[in-house]
C-alpha cells in the first residue's frame, strides 16, 4: 500500500496519523522513499549500455519491481533442452512451493554473499526424459568486476551457474553432484548477437517501466551427460509493473533459422484475450523477416498439448511433448506454463518465395501460455 498525503486535508492527515505509530509511520516512509528511488535509480539514472551491465546486476528494486533471469538451450533435430530461471520481487510472492523471502531488498554492489530467489532449472534429455534439477528456494550470489563475472544459484537440490564476459560463457546446472547441463556460449553467425530493449519508456505511468538484455549465442557440450550442441537464448529482465497475461514461441530449426513470436494479452483466458502487443519474425539466411500477428491456438491439455501459429503467409504446427508449471501467488494469482515443443510441420510464404519444412531443416523449441495477473 502507498501512502501518498500531499493531497489529503489536514484532518484527514491527523486521522491517519493516529491510526499509526509514529515509528510505523517513519519506517512506512522511509521505505516509500526508497522505493521511489530505486525507481529512478533502475530507469533512470542506470544506464545498460553494455549487455553484461543488465545481465550480470542485482538490482535494488523499486515498488512493483521484479527481476528475473531465464536462458534456453536448444538442439534442433532432437528433443534435447534445458531451462534455467530463477527471480524475486520486491513484495512477498511464493512461486510453486517456494515462498520467496524478500527480507533482502537492497543490493546493487558487485560483489554479494547472497540473497533469496525462487528457482525452476529442469531440461529434457533423450535417453532419461524430463529432469527437475532445482524447484524451490534458492540463494543467489554475483561476483565479479571489470572482468569475468559469475552468477550462481544454490538450492537444496541442485546449483546453476553462469561465469563470463561477453560474448563468452560458460553454464553449469547440477542435481546433487551430477552435472546435467554443461555448455559453453558463443556467439552466434545467424542473426542479432544481443539486443537491449527499453519497455515502456517513457512510462505509459508514473512508476512502471522495464529494462531487458536478451542475448542469441551458440553453444557446444553436454545434456543429460550426452555430447550436443545448438543455440541459446539468454535473457535478463527488471521490471516495475505487474506481471500480465503472454504467449512467447521460439523455435530453432536446424539450418540455423529460427521463428519468434510473442503476444501480450489482457483479460482472463489464455486465447480469448484482448492483444495489446504482437510481434512475430522469421531469422531466415540471415535476414530478420516480420511475418505480421499470427493467430496461436491449441489442442489438448498438458504435455500432450498440440499447437498452430498461422496467419497468411505462415504455417507452423507443433507437438509439445513435456512441460513444467509455475504457480505464483501474492495479492493475485498467476500462472505460467513453458512445454518443449518440437515442429510437425512449417510453411511461409517470404516475397513471393515459398520455404517450408525442407528448406530450415528439422526444428524444436518452447512454448509459454501465462494467465492471470501479478501485481
Amino acid at each position: 500500500m502507498v501512502y501518498n498525503l500531499s493531497g489529503c486535508s489536514f484532518f484527514m492527515k491527523k486521522h491517519i496519523m493516529r491510526i499509526m505509530s509514529r515509528d510505523d509511520w517513519k519506517t512506512k516512509a522511509r521505505f516509500i522513499k526508497g522505493r521511489i528511488d530505486a525507481f529512478s535509480r533502475i530507469f533512470k539514472s542506470r544506464k545498460y549500455e553494455a549487455p553484461d551491465d543488465l545481465f550480470f546486476a542485482i538490482e535494488d528494486l523499486p515498488l512493483m519491481g521484479k527481476e528475473y533471469w531465464f536462458l534456453h538451450f536448444c538442439t534442433p533435430g532432437s528433443r534435447q533442452q534445458a531451462i534455467l530461471t530463477f527471480g524475486r520481487a520486491l513484495d512477498d510472492v511464493k512461486v510453486n512451493r517456494t515462498n520467496v523471502n524478500t527480507r533482502t531488498k537492497r543490493a546493487f554492489d558487485m560483489l554479494l554473499s547472497g540473497i533469496d530467489c525462487a528457482s525452476v532449472c529442469w531440461l529434457y534429455c533423450e535417453k532419461k526424459g524430463k529432469i527437475v534439477a532445482i524447484d524451490s528456494g534458492v540463494n543467489l550470489t554475483l561476483e565479479g568486476g571489470a572482468g569475468k563475472k559469475m552468477l550462481k544459484a544454490t538450492g537444496k537440490t541442485g546449483t546453476a551457474s553462469i561465469i563470463g564476459k561477453y560474448p563468452h560463457y560458460h553454464v553449469q546446472l547440477k542435481k546433487g553432484n551430477k552435472i546435467l547441463l554443461n555448455a559453453k556460449v558463443k556467439p552466434t553467425n545467424a542473426g542479432n548477437p544481443f539486443e537491449i530493449i527499453h519497455m515502456l519508456n517513457p512510462p505509459v505511468l508514473r512508476g512502471l517501466g522495464a529494462e531487458m538484455v536478451n542475448y542469441y549465442f551458440d553453444f557446444e557440450g553436454k545434456i543429460g551427460g550426452k555430447n550436443t550442441s545448438g543455440r541459446a537464448y539468454l535473457q535478463k529482465v527488471v521490471a516495475a509493473m505487474p506481471l500480465a497475461p503472454w504467449n512467447w514461441v521460439r523455435i530453432y530449426f536446424k539450418s540455423g533459422a529460427s521463428l519468434d513470436f510473442f503476444a501480450a494479452k489482457t483479460l482472463e483466458g489464455s486465447q480469448q484475450g484482448i492483444r495489446v502487443a504482437c510481434v512475430c519474425f522469421l531469422e531466415y539466411k540471415g535476414k530478420r523477416i516480420k511475418l505480421g500477428c499470427p493467430r496461436l491456438e491449441s489442442w489438448l491439455e498438458g504435455k500432450e498439448r498440440r499447437w498452430l501459429l498461422h496467419a497468411k503467409g505462415l504455417y507452423l504446427a507443433l507437438s509439445s511433448y513435456a512441460m513444467h508449471g509455475f504457480v505464483m501467488r501474492s495479492k493475485t494469482k498467476f500462472c505460467y506454463d513453458e512445454f518443449l515443443v518440437e515442429v510437425k510441420d512449417f510453411a511461409a510464404k517470404i516475397n513471393g518465395k515459398e520455404i517450408t519444412i525442407d528448406d530450415v531443416g528439422a526444428g524444436c523449441g518452447i512454448v509459454e501460455d501465462a494467465y492471470g495477473y501479478l501485481f
